[in-house]
């Protein structure tokens, strides 16, 4: 439900699509009720963008399984790249099938798109 609700505001909103997925809670607030995002009241204003503020709270990302393999390569292009959705499997023009192999074409070697799994796996073992 989050991960819809990013991309529409990303679509509706010129400062939420500079943003990448994880740096959301950042600026921005979840609410259940109306399943959005809203923008923060109180924090440090951002320079240049009137009614947006920073804040340091900590945010949550969902983690994935690691059987789940196309999830977690989603996860990885979320947290590399700020396409919208049906952008996201596009890698320097070509449209790659399955978030896996856009993975390996972001990433310039299949060793660097290891290290980056690694990293990430290992973010979640310090949580």
């Amino acid at each position: 439900m989050t991960l819809t609700a990013f991309f529409q505001l990303r679509k509706n909103n010129s400062f939420a699509a500079t943003l990448l997925y994880c740096d959301v809670p950042t600026y921005y607030t979840w609410q259940k009720s109306s399943k959005s995002f809203q923008r923060r009241r109180q924090g440090k204003p951002v320079d240049g963008h009137a009614g947006i503020f920073e804040s340091d709270v900590a945010g949550r990302v969902y983690t994935v399984h690691p059987s789940s393999a196309e999830c977690i390569y989603l996860c990885l292009l979320l947290h590399q790249v700020s396409h919208l959705e049906n952008d996201l499997k596009t890698v320097d023009g070509e449209l790659c099938a399955p978030f896996r192999e856009a993975c390996q074409c972001l990433f310039e070697s299949e060793e660097q798109c290891y290290d980056a799994m690694e990293e990430a796996a290992l973010s979640q073992l310090r949580r």
